[in-house]
């Protein structure tokens, strides 16, 4: 007997953690999710800069982008393709310069 998967009946979950360049979480980070087709979800980290989306089409191509106004992050925006849980898509932020002390 021969079994198929067939990709698009799967979901999956992409997740991860914002942190500063200490290892510690940032908080109220939006993380936006967007798919081939423009759609857009949006979540905003926990007070331990950990989020989560849920529910994602396998083989969907996704842009996933960090958001904050007292922070950049590194590799920001990515490019995603689901084939399995993403598991510590982790974003790390750096201070703005205009919040740096001098």
């Amino acid at each position: 007997m021969l079994f198929r998967i067939i990709l698009h009946d799967l979901l999956f979950e992409i997740n991860g953690r914002v942190k500063n360049s200490f290892g510690q979480g940032i908080p109220r980070t939006v993380i936006s999710l967007s798919d081939s087709n423009g759609n857009v979800q949006s979540a905003i980290t926990n007070p331990f800069g950990y989020y989560k989306f849920t529910g994602l089409t396998a083989g969907e191509i996704y842009t996933v982008t960090a958001s904050s106004k007292q922070y950049q992050f590194q590799n920001n925006p990515r490019v995603v393709t689901v084939l399995e849980d993403l598991l510590n898509e982790d974003f790390i932020g750096d201070a703005n310069s205009f919040y740096k002390r001098e």
